[in-house]
Parts: structure tokens; C-alpha cells; sequence
């Protein structure tokens, strides 16, 4: 678990503007899960701006992962 504040989302850097960032692994037979959870989105708009970029994040993490 970490905390992240974006300057992206146009408020003041306080503690109440920040994301709580969850990292969850699961080993789910011979492969392993990874899953992203981010907390104290203002707005579904924000949500759904958030999960974009961290989809093409975990992609590219999922990619490097997998190479030979």
C-alpha cells in the first residue's frame, strides 16, 4: 500500500487530496495476479480516468513481465 498524489487533478497538495494505492498479488495456479486498487476518487469521471491509465500501466508491467 502506498499513497500518491496527482497535480494532474488541480487541487492543493494536503493529505486529504492524496490516493491510497493497494497492490494485490495472487498466485492463482501456475500464473500470478496482479491487481491495483486506488481509493478517494472525487468524481466517477476521475475513477474511470484513474483506471485508464492504470490499465495501460499494469499492460506494459504485465508485458515486462512476460518477456523471455
Amino acid at each position: 500500500m502506498m499513497t500518491h498524489f496527482s497535480p494532474l487533478a488541480g487541487k492543493p497538495d494536503l493529505p486529504e487530496n492524496y490516493h491510497t494505492l493497494t497492490w494485490e498479488l495472487k498466485k492463482t495456479g501456475g500464473s500470478v495476479r496482479l491487481a491495483l486498487i486506488q481509493d478517494n476518487n472525487p468524481s466517477e469521471h476521475a475513477a474511470e480516468h484513474s483506471q485508464a491509465m492504470w490499465d495501460r500501466v499494469l499492460a506494459d508491467v504485465k508485458m515486462i513481465a512476460e518477456r523471455d
